[in-house]
């Protein structure tokens, strides 16, 4: 099942919504870095980090990033995939917000999360903005924030 959130995202309002919504969940979380993966989280993740006063992370396919890289592979609901990161993107200490539009079955949030834990950086939380109701990881787990 596939959500679109573009609408949402054309929307002037819907879009400020949202980025307003997770910046004021942000906030008191005092965050560094905001770590989105392509290529919806690049549209409200660079969007937040700005209204938040952070910087952004871009976790991206193998061979996107012009640098040295770490990666973690991570399950899709039809297969594997893998995400990479600039080996320097998150600094020892740092407090990431791991943010994803969309959670189907966590693997990619989940492999953000290691790869921010594998560099050293803290995430206080995840932001997900839908929740597909086919994840495992968020059936019966209530709120996915």
């Amino acid at each position: 099942l596939f959500y679109d959130l573009m609408p949402l995202f054309e929307d002037p309002a819907g879009l400020n919504a949202c980025v307003a919504s997770i910046a004021d969940w942000a906030r008191p979380r005092a965050i560094d870095m905001v770590l989105g993966a392509e290529a919806r989280g690049f549209i409200l993740g660079g969007a937040i980090a700005r209204e938040i006063n952070a910087g952004f992370a871009c976790a991206r396919k193998p061979g996107k990033l012009p640098y040295e890289t770490i990666s973690r592979e991570y399950d899709l609901e039809y297969g594997t995939d893998v995400l990479e990161i600039h080996r320097d993107a998150i600094r020892p200490g740092q407090r990431v917000l791991v943010h994803d539009d969309l959670l189907a079955t966590g693997g990619t949030a989940a492999a953000k999360c290691a790869l921010v834990e594998e560099m050293g950086g803290w995430w206080p939380g995840s932001h997900l903005w839908w929740s597909s109701r086919f994840c495992p990881a968020a059936r019966g787990s209530g709120p996915t924030t």
